[in-house]
């Protein structure tokens, strides 16, 4: 729910960035749907015309990133 949020929030706000509108962290929107813990991550990525699979194969591969 934290995610769709971000989500939601990022596609009418037009951001590309971890925090929301709000100024809300990850950890804030997490914990208002319960306890985010110590151990919370969160992966973003964002594209205009990426299919879905071509986002999750950038993110398992780490394209781009030289030093990984």
């Amino acid at each position: 729910m934290a995610a769709r949020d971000h989500c939601l929030d990022a596609g009418r706000n037009g951001l590309t960035s971890e925090i929301g509108s709000d100024y809300s962290s990850s950890y804030d929107r997490i914990n208002r749907y319960g306890e985010a813990g110590w151990h919370t991550g969160e992966i973003l990525a964002f594209h205009k015309h990426q299919s879905g699979i071509d986002t999750v194969m950038q993110l398992l591969m780490d394209d781009g990133i030289p030093d990984r």
